[in-house]
């Protein structure tokens, strides 16, 4: 074990906001070596947009306004811990205050910038100092930020608060104002914040700050009308938008998700995110009639494998039939991926194009032994699954048992389920009954890879034949594994790595996979579900 460990830290002034970033080196917990780097003159940072950027460095307006070079009170922020080969990152207990702080500062410095009055600044940073002390390390470090006492919160929220309001200062009479709400320990009504008309003219501001807070402001607030979202949405302003669309859709304000779908993109989070929705706020969203917001409901509840509101994606498709509406139906009735999660593969159709190889039984054998056992340090001449199915084309039932045996060697080995099911798909192909009563057998054990494996099987080959064992399976499922130290529930059931293999296996296994979208006589589209007497 490594007994050498290196720290690499940031860390921001609480006074002048200049950033310094360190690393430190030890042996057995001994330090022998540090260096640091001052970063005097930064302009543009994470928390400042990039149209909004500071005319000179921190440093140099921090001088301007106190008359004198800051002496540095720093803090640290984030670290990564490198050590034998493996990285830890995190942040150091209080960096959240320091944030809050940073707001703060930055307001004043910003309001400097707009207004040059320094005797107004030097009295909003005593103001800071005197109302919000920043805590010493040792103390925020010893106490639970997340069991916040009710007089911590409300200094929070008052930091929070005095940082929205010097973020809305345009003029010597506002910052006055706000100063005079500060001396008077932030009591009553807050100047600037209850004047929506005066917000509004704000947005239209030659400075991006101003236009940023506002728009901050604004969207947070629920009593700001529907039509006024509804133009910072469609402003053209980029961090306008980007705030407004940010706010609209963590509150759920449905009724403007059209503008803000027309005003930018989903990121990947807030597509996920989607997918969670009740069925309510579903039919809500529907129910608008809004093809942009039909695009995202169909994607959320396709890709959120929301099989419960197949009736929903219909509704859409009858209103406005369209590829997006057909591909989302498909996508419910063909199932869950549950191999390929970042891709989410039509796994039917990856099987059919499959290419079958026209060689001897030997070849395919010799091939597919080589990628199970993978201790050769070389690759098979065919591609592995190609060798399966073909050697399930051959119809031969005499290999059904090297295939078998094949499939149980792969699982022992570590080989993935999608290969596996493959195996299985091409045991289905050779002799049916047998295979179909062998996986039923599998279900029957406690073994976490046999199971995945049985259930990654039974849903590629879509037999019905299995739904009622998988049913039992459900309802009573096995106990502890004899070489297993946790029982299937915990891999199988609620958030397990195993449940999509179930899942999987239920949903194609009920018959689901066979339903057709067509039209019916009074041209509607409706789903055709075969007999059962035809599976």
């Amino acid at each position: 074990m490594s007994t050498k460990q290196t720290l690499s830290y940031s860390s921001v002034c609480s006074r002048c906001l200049a950033t310094k970033s360190g690393v430190e080196r030890s042996i057995l917990g001994i330090p022998y070596g540090k260096s640091h780097q001052l970063i005097r003159y930064l302009y543009n940072t994470a928390e400042e947009p990039r149209l909004a950027k500071f005319s000179k460095g921190r440093l140099m307006i921090y001088e301007e306004i106190n008359g004198r070079a800051c002496g540095h009170d720093f803090v640290k922020t984030g670290f990564c811990r490198y050590r034998a080969g493996s990285v830890g990152c995190g942040q150091f207990g209080g960096s959240a205050k320091v944030w809050i702080r940073k707001e703060l500062i930055l307001g004043v410095f910003r309001a400097f910038e707009k207004i040059r009055d320094d005797k107004l600044a030097a009295v909003s940073c005593q103001l800071i100092e005197r109302e919000f002390p920043l805590e010493t390390p040792q103390a925020a470090n010893g106490r639970n930020l997340i069991n916040k006492s009710e007089e911590q919160t409300e200094r929070d929220r008052r930091m929070l608060l005095f940082a929205d309001l010097l973020g809305l200062v345009r003029d010597r009479q506002d910052w006055v104002a706000v100063l005079d709400y500060g001396k008077n320990g932030f009591q009553g009504d807050p100047p600037l914040l209850n004047d929506p008309a005066a917000l509004s003219e704000r947005l239209r501001s030659d400075n991006p700050n101003l236009r940023r807070k506002a728009a901050s402001i604004l969207a947070r607030d629920p009593s700001t009308s529907g039509e006024l979202i509804g133009e910072m949405l469609g402003s053209g302003d980029e961090e306008v938008v980007k705030i407004t669309g940010e706010s609209v859709f963590l509150n759920k304000r449905f009724g403007l998700f059209g503008a803000l779908l027309r005003s930018q993109t989903l990121d990947e989070y807030r597509r996920k995110s989607m997918r969670a929705y009740t069925r309510e706020e579903f039919e809500i969203l529907i129910s608008m009639n809004d093809p942009s917001v039909d695009t995202a409901c169909l994607d959320a509840i396709s890709k959120g494998d929301r099989f419960e509101l197949l009736g929903k994606a219909l509704e859409v498709a009858n209103r406005d039939p369209s590829d997006v509406a057909f591909k989302a139906i498909h996508r419910l009735l063909r199932g869950p991926d549950p191999f390929f999660e970042n891709e989410d593969r039509d796994l039917d159709k990856m099987w059919a194009e499959t290419e079958t190889l026209h060689v001897s039984t030997a070849a395919l054998r010799e091939s597919m032994m080589m990628d199970i056992e993978g201790n050769r340090g070389e690759r098979s001449k065919y591609d592995f699954v190609s060798a399966i199915k073909s050697m399930g084309a051959t119809r031969d039932v005499s290999q059904w048992s090297f295939l078998r045996d094949g499939y149980l060697k792969a699982i022992n080995g570590g080989i993935g389920e999608w290969w596996l099911a493959s195996m299985a798909k091409a045991m289905h192909e050779l002799d049916g009954p047998a295979t179909e009563a062998f996986l039923i057998e599998e279900i029957k054990g406690g073994e976490f890879r046999r199971l995945s494996a049985a259930f990654s099987a039974m849903g590629l080959i879509s037999s019905r034949v299995f739904e009622e064992p998988l049913k039992a399976f459900v309802a009573n499922p096995p106990g502890l594994p004899p070489k297993g130290s946790n029982p299937p529930k915990y891999y199988f059931f609620g958030d397990g790595y195993g449940s999509r293999f179930l899942k999987y296996a239920l949903h194609r296994c009920h018959g689901v996979p066979l339903w057709r979208l067509v039209k019916n006589t009074e041209g509607k589209f409706v789903i055709e579900k075969p007999r059962a007497t035809s599976w």
